[in-house]
């Protein structure tokens, strides 16, 4: 896999200039927030600071209630850094910067101790410390290298045993290059021979410009992050060909020889996949019938890294309005979010097409409310300039936070409303694409 590997080719001060790419704001507004990225002994002006959704004037009870959530998602983030042994939070010192030592993990919550691949990356994308991620991708790569294939771990368990059921056939590889692209971002130096690792075991995946996973062969769960549900494989799943044309790009941008051809051809599969109900509503996966909140998410973040959308805003657009209308929840005319996964037309999955007791229909991913994907979701529609999109992320941060001042894993939709599991990690992020 090392012939994967060519020397950097691009200096920092291309890598900012590329970073710095144009988009037509339109319904993002402002930009906001510290820069993320400043090259030392370049201008001083090229730095990489993400987009945002702006949510517009709001009243003032309402604008204290979105800066308190933002304040507590954030809060969630930092309590997901802990000391491996204890559980108890590993706090920054007295500057608010991690110390880490080989005690400190990065588990999504208190009810999952493991690592997981993408909640680090979600997680640590929020925090921006660099050196929580120096302390993860240590981790990560250092296993990697145990695996011949390239493939990077799901999980990390917390006694550190390594059982097979820890490498399923998902997005983690994906996931582990884009926290690497932060590091990079943060004025780290890119792992090449991990990134080079990585490319192999991604290339291995690609069928004409798609993406595609196994799985779990036996129970055809564990495609990606809505782990539970099934499906036969090969399978190419929206979700992950959104997170390849990101990666890379990623890719590209850290020196990694990936050639533009391939960058086009999965581009243009993620751009043009279509399932069994419509050809402008984006799946959840190429030829199938399930609606998907999180199938925008490769379209979001490269709106969020590269000021550039990856799909055409006819298709945005018809996957905003059927989620609007026959894929949301609300409750007394509040936005409480998106059923995750559910048939076109808003009725929820049969619990058969699941593993495990948690998908009863409305409840988990069978239909539940994920606040990361709705906001994602949301986030990718204002960057193809739909105006809603930024009320209904405000109405979904705040519908939340108010019911018990916190956030969770996800809302069951049905038979009633009810959050569950609380300060869950990779919720931080959303504090990232709102201003």
């Amino acid at each position: 896999m090392g012939s994967c590997v060519l020397g950097v080719r691009l200096s920092r001060r291309a890598f900012l200039r590329m970073g710095t790419a144009g988009l037509a704001v339109g319904a993002l507004g402002a930009l906001s927030g510290a820069p993320v990225l400043a090259d030392p002994g370049t201008d001083p002006g090229l730095v990489l600071v993400p987009f945002r959704v702006a949510i517009g004037v709001q009243p003032a009870p309402r604008a204290a209630t979105l800066q308190a959530a933002r304040d507590d998602l954030l809060r969630i983030g930092r309590r997901s850094v802990v000391n491996r042994a204890t559980g108890y939070p590993f706090l920054p010192n007295a500057a608010g910067e991690y110390v880490p030592d080989d005690q400190t993990w990065i588990r999504p919550s208190d009810f999952y101790p493991d690592s997981f691949s993408r909640d680090t990356f979600w997680i640590l994308a929020a925090l921006q410390s660099r050196s929580l991620l120096e302390m993860a991708r240590q981790r990560f790569h250092g296993d990697q290298l145990n695996q011949p294939d390239g493939h990077v771990a799901t999980t990390l368990r917390v006694d550190l045993t390594q059982p097979p059921t820890r490498d399923w056939d998902d997005e983690s590889t994906l996931m582990d290059v884009l926290r690497e692209y932060e590091y990079a971002r943060m004025g780290g130096t890119p792992d090449l021979d991990s990134l080079g690792r990585s490319f192999g075991f991604i290339q291995g995946h690609i069928q004409n410009g798609l993406y595609a996973t196994k799985g779990d062969p036996q129970t055809g769960a564990y495609h990606y992050w809505a782990d539970t549900f099934r499906a036969a494989y090969p399978q190419a799943i929206t979700y992950n060909q959104g997170l390849l044309c990101v990666v890379l790009e990623a890719l590209d941008r850290m020196g990694i020889s990936i050639g533009a051809d391939l960058k086009a051809l999965a581009q243009k599969a993620y751009a043009t996949m279509t399932g069994t109900n419509d050809s402008l509503v984006m799946p959840q996966r190429s030829g199938g019938g399930t609606l998907d909140a999180s199938a925008l998410v490769g379209d979001a973040l490269s709106v969020y890294y590269f000021g550039k959308p990856l799909l055409p805003d006819s298709r945005v657009k018809a996957t905003f309005e059927l989620m609007v209308g026959s894929g949301a929840v609300y409750a007394k005319d509040a936005f409480i979010g998106f059923r995750v996964l559910s048939n076109f037309d808003g009725t929820y999955l049969s619990p058969s097409e699941f593993i495990g007791p948690d998908s009863q229909q409305g409840n988990y991913q069978n239909g539940g409310s994920w606040l990361l994907y709705d906001a994602l979701t949301l986030y990718a529609a204002a960057g193809h300039g739909i105006a809603k999109a930024g009320e209904l992320l405000a109405q979904r941060v705040v519908s939340e936070y108010e019911r018990s001042q916190a956030f969770h894993e996800f809302t069951r939709t049905s038979p009633y409303i009810k959050d569950i599991r609380m300060n869950y990690g990779w919720n931080a992020f959303v504090s990232k694409l709102i201003a």
